[in-house]
């Protein structure tokens, strides 16, 4: 049977976004948050750092983040950090969780036809803050857990081992987690049988997942090309006007913030899409082209 293409996909997702432009405001509200989730994090980390020296500090069930004798100079910093650090990515993935279903919600709303506002879809996300919650707080420490970085300790063949099982690791949770956003946002359970349902929406549909994965990846090229094209030009023509040369620094941080807004909302269009299909075995609009008849093959629900 013929395989999906990336562009038919790609073309599909910005029909739904073309049609539906206030799709953008989620991922916008997203990095709205994120500034004030990292001025959070340096707050915490500060505080952290002071507290940590002062064990006798009566901080409630929060003391055990500093428990233990109280460390000095470089120590303290570093409990301070590590403390700010992992509370900013709960933090962080609590935000994008809740603007990420709320953006799901909304994308099922518009590709059934049926009228749907901002606050709407964020307030049902809002409902959902439990299982949104648990599910952050799984993406955080399994996120901490994977970046740790290997022990030097383990020579070469032991550092590339477990290099490679991490990133054998990555892809796995990746999998697992590909349709939660879309789960949460559509069913009501709780985080862990969340989790369980993507798994098993996922294990139906991972060639589509992949081809979708594969797409996005050439948006991101798109992106990354157009952002040095700037400071290529200036270098090129020679130009070393300061006013030039600002510009030409401050456009690709303007354009990869653009790609970040514009890629997170084809990518959740696409799997509100998959997630749709492989539970109703509907193809929604407008992905019920003729090129994308044979596109997600699902073996039932």
């Amino acid at each position: 049977m013929k395989r999906p293409g990336s562009g038919a996909i790609l073309r599909a997702s910005f029909r739904t976004l073309r049609a539906n432009p206030r799709l953008l405001w989620f991922p916008i509200v997203t990095l709205i948050g994120a500034v004030v989730a990292f001025g959070f994090g340096a707050t915490m980390a500060w505080l952290g750092s002071r507290v940590s020296m002062d064990p006798t500090i009566d901080l409630g069930p929060w003391t055990m983040l500093f428990a233990g004798e109280p460390p000095e100079g470089n120590d303290a910093t570093i409990r301070g950090l590590a403390t700010g650090g992992f509370l900013t990515l709960v933090l962080l993935q609590l935000w994008s969780m809740i603007c990420s279903v709320a953006l799901s919600r909304a994308t099922m709303d518009a590709m059934a036809g049926r009228e749907w506002t901002f606050r709407g879809a964020t307030r049902a996300a809002r409902g959902r803050l439990g299982a949104i919650a648990t599910v952050a707080v799984a993406q955080a420490g399994v996120g901490r857990l994977l970046r740790k970085k290997p022990s030097e300790n383990k020579g070469f063949f032991g550092t590339m081992l477990s290099r490679f099982t991490t990133s054998v690791l990555e892809m796995a949770w990746w999998a697992v987690t590909y349709l939660i956003v879309p789960v949460l946002a559509k069913e009501t359970c709780n985080g862990i049988t969340a989790l369980r349902r993507s798994g098993k929406l996922f294990r139906k549909t991972w060639k589509e997942a992949f081809v979708g994965r594969l797409a996005l990846g050439w948006v991101w090229a798109g992106f990354g090309a157009l952002a040095v094209v700037p400071a290529g030009v200036c270098l090129y023509l020679g130009i070393q006007d300061a006013r030039w040369l600002l510009m030409a620094i401050a456009a690709p941080g303007a354009i990869a913030l653009f790609g970040v807004v514009f890629v997170r909302t084809l990518d959740m269009i696409y799997r509100t899409a998959l997630y749709v299909f492989a539970t109703e075995g509907v193809v929604p609009e407008p992905f019920d082209q003729p090129e994308l008849h044979d596109v997600f093959v699902v073996a039932g629900k």
